[in-house]
């Protein structure tokens, strides 16, 4: 029964697009409805990587980038934006194109320049991102472009696998270009093939000044972070012929956490009931006429309440045919007139998203603090027995951890909590005893929401940027053994002795250049110092 109504749905699509075409109301894009929502990425078999966008067929309408995540504009004059994605045999490719009155590039701040990031990842939801940002450089010749490979794999089968990739620059006084190919063996994906899928997300920066407050960045996919939100994506397909069907551009975000604010933009009208929104229950029709600084904008507010206590998620359709679909948890948050929540938000909704798509397992171990934890993204390797869930938030302290553990502790019900605090607490001028009482504090909310649970405070390490706070880390770390003597199901771990040199130094091998966060070498030693305690 299922299979029957599973062909009489594709056979009535198929029926319902040939209709609409026949009628003459369809767009010029020539992607289907698709009830998996993706973007279909065409076979183009004769690409030549020399920034000219010339030998792209004129068939293939570009992808226009009109607004920032809050669907604000820039005028036409200052920045203009549009972008074709292509595949073949080899990997994927893109050309970019951009009008840019003032071309600014950061000398200190290589992304906050003028230019392009592309993030791409194996499937939505995976943590195997990379990371490639370009600027134009005037500073180059000819057709050079400046790229900074950001690597944000965790898989150790992909880490291996050195970055490769291929861009160049076509550049004027007002304007470039970027072309470039991408292998794709290093987001796992060696051998490609129609309808291989994969997600990708992009991102054109506008800065036309040091410290420029006005400043444009235009997402494809409408919602940020994608170096750490693997669902800040577009899910594409590779066709033989399909292009992506991006009639309109579509930002949603979140106001106050009260709101639902939607805008829908294009560069021409929409007539009639062309355009429709589909918000839980809530449906509406409707065209767009409204015109600024040369764009059609139509803009919708409802209660976002209402929206989150239904199952349905938001999509919309050009034609009856599905051109979006976005689960209300992804969606961007924004605060306005009202106190914004402490600074890692952002970093705490992500984990919400990912514990939406993904709900950690009941048996995990979990283990929260701040960056020395945050970049342990090889723990379950180098600690295995454990089965561990990671939610640690960089530059945060115990006051931050108190502050949002009733969203990323206390919901999981864990039998175990490892903690590392301390380092930023003292660093930032807490006395020993003020980051102790805030630990006190965690335990007593601890003994109210999950009795019995073990909880393990790990030491304050010695890192040689902060030898100067090293007497009240350690003084720190003194009360911190003393509590967890006075408590039951409290321990305290000390990680620092393999840290230390025969001196009493920091070993410096053990750090990265910034002489704070461990390399690899240095989770090797703390968990070691790990297994001898949970071992003996």
């Amino acid at each position: 029964m299922i299979r029957e109504f599973y062909i009489f749905r594709c056979i009535a699509g198929v029926f319902l697009s040939l209709l609409v075409t026949l009628s003459g109301c369809s767009t010029n894009y020539s992607q289907e409805s698709s009830l998996d929502n993706f973007q279909f990425i065409p076979y183009l078999n004769d690409i030549i990587i020399d920034g000219d966008p010339s030998e792209w067929p004129e068939s293939y309408p570009p992808v226009r980038l009109l607004s920032d995540i809050r669907g604000n504009a820039p005028s036409p004059a200052d920045l203009s934006a549009q972008f074709r994605l292509a595949w073949n045999e080899n990997g994927l490719y893109i050309m970019a194109e951009i009008q840019d009155d003032i071309i600014y590039e950061d000398p200190k701040r290589f992304w906050n320049g003028d230019g392009m990031e592309i993030f791409v990842s194996p499937e939505l939801g995976s943590f195997d991102i990379v990371q490639i940002s370009m600027r134009p450089s005037f500073d180059l010749k000819d057709s050079l472009v400046s790229v900074k490979f950001f690597d944000h794999r965790i898989s150790d089968s992909l880490k291996i696998i050195p970055p490769e990739y291929l861009f160049l620059c076509s550049k004027s006084s007002s304007a470039y270009s970027f072309e470039g190919f991408i292998p794709l063996e290093m987001i796992g994906m060696p051998d490609i093939s129609n309808d291989m899928k994969m997600a990708i997300q992009i991102y054109i920066n506008d800065s036309d000044s040091e410290g420029d407050t006005s400043n444009f960045s235009l997402p494809w996919f409408p919602v940020r972070d994608s170096y750490r939100n693997p669902f800040a994506f577009h899910k594409i397909q590779f066709s033989q012929s399909r292009y992506p069907a991006m009639p309109y551009e579509v930002r949603a975000f979140i106001l106050n956490n009260e709101f639902l604010q939607l805008k829908v933009l294009s560069d021409k009208p929409v007539s009639g009931r062309e355009l429709n929104i589909h918000a839980g229950s809530i449906s509406r029709h409707f065209g767009i006429r409204k015109e600024k600084n040369d764009l059609f904008i139509q803009e919708w507010k409802l209660p976002y309440q209402k929206l989150a206590s239904e199952e349905n998620g938001l999509r919309f359709f050009s034609n009856d045919s599905l051109i979006l679909e976005i689960e209300p948890i992804v969606l961007h948050r924004i605060f306005e007139g009202i106190p914004e929540p402490m600074r890692f938000e952002k970093e705490i909704r992500i984990f919400e998203i990912i514990d939406h798509f993904n709900p950690a397992s009941k048996s995990s171990t979990l283990i929260t603090g701040s960056s020395t934890i945050r970049k342990w993204t090889t723990i379950n390797r180098d600690l295995p027995g454990f089965e561990f869930l990671n939610r640690g938030f960089g530059g945060s302290t115990m006051e931050d951890l108190n502050y949002y553990a009733d969203r990323i502790v206390f919901p999981y019900n864990p039998s175990k909590i490892i903690i590392y605090e301390g380092d930023n607490d003292i660093a930032r001028g807490a006395t020993p005893a003020d980051f102790i009482d805030e630990c006190i504090e965690f335990i007593r909310r601890c003994r109210t929401h999950l009795p019995g649970t073990e909880i393990y405070f790990m030491s304050i390490k010695p890192s040689p940027s902060r030898m100067k706070n090293w007497k009240d880390m350690q003084s720190a770390n003194l009360l911190l053994n003393e509590l967890s003597s006075q408590h039951e199901n409290v321990h305290y771990i000390d990680i620092s002795p393999g840290l230390l040199n025969e001196s009493g130094e920091p070993i410096k091998e053990l750090f990265l250049k910034d002489r704070l966060h461990f390399n690899e070498r240095g989770y090797e030693a703390i968990s070691t110092a790990m297994e001898l305690y949970f071992n003996k």
